[in-house]
């Protein structure tokens, strides 16, 4: 697939929460939000909160229904609708196509870090001395101290964490990743390395949409930018 084909589509989707707990009330996020994503891109969601980004982004993984509009995702080959695709088929886009870089690192208790860490590319079916050493790597970039491995992240540091989940994460290779805040409550030092590895997969091809309050980041990092307050829904 070339370049210039887009691996993710947005078109004419629209947002909003029903309120059972108060009679029903109808919320509106957005509407009539379309754009293209294309291999190496990287697209930051601005405006300010409230508007809708992290809700974007859980709908384009398939967390939060999409009631109006596609939510198109080039997946092996083939144009898939995650607003309307069957459960078996998101979770394996999530294996394959689609990385979600959140704030928390969600696990399994009492699993290894490194283990922890290796497990998106064994998904990917990577061997498992591949998968080894690029958890190796990224754990060592990212400052997580070796004697620290073996353990379960859930007793670490919540920067620890965010760093264990990071490495989690760019251990496979996405064709698209949802990058939420990805350097947020980092010092400097860490920060400039988690910039430093998503320049290098923005490099092998990866597409990406992102959260990005840290505004040097989002400079280093974007090649676009959306503000989503532009289609901000009307209250009924």
């Amino acid at each position: 697939m070339g370049t210039d084909m887009p691996v993710l589509q947005i078109r004419d989707v629209a947002k909003e929460f029903t309120l059972h707990a108060q009679d029903g009330a109808r919320l509106p996020v957005f509407e009539n939000l379309s754009f293209d994503l294309k291999p190496s891109e990287c697209m930051a969601l601005n405006g300010p909160s409230g508007i809708g980004k992290s809700t974007l982004m859980r709908m384009i993984y398939g967390n939060f229904h999409c009631p109006s509009g596609e939510i198109l995702i080039r997946h092996q080959g083939d144009w898939i609708d995650i607003a309307s695709a069957h459960p078996h088929r998101i979770l394996d886009i999530r294996c394959h196509t689609l990385g979600y870089v959140s704030q928390f690192l969600r696990v399994l208790p009492r699993v290894p870090t490194l283990d922890i860490v290796k497990e998106p590319a064994l998904a990917q079916g990577v061997d498992d001395d591949e998968a080894s050493k690029r958890a190796r790597h990224l754990l060592t970039r990212l400052r997580v101290p070796e004697r620290l491995w073996s353990l379960s992240p859930m007793t670490f540091s919540g920067g620890e964490q965010q760093r264990v989940n990071l490495a989690r994460c760019f251990s496979a290779h996405y064709p698209i990743m949802l990058l939420d805040e990805p350097t947020a409550s980092l010092d400097a030092e860490n920060r400039q390395t988690v910039i430093e590895i998503i320049s290098e997969a923005r490099t092998r091809g990866c597409a990406m949409v992102g959260i990005f309050h840290d505004q040097p980041a989002r400079d280093a990092l974007c090649t676009r930018e959306i503000d989503m307050s532009l289609c901000a829904a009307k209250a009924a």
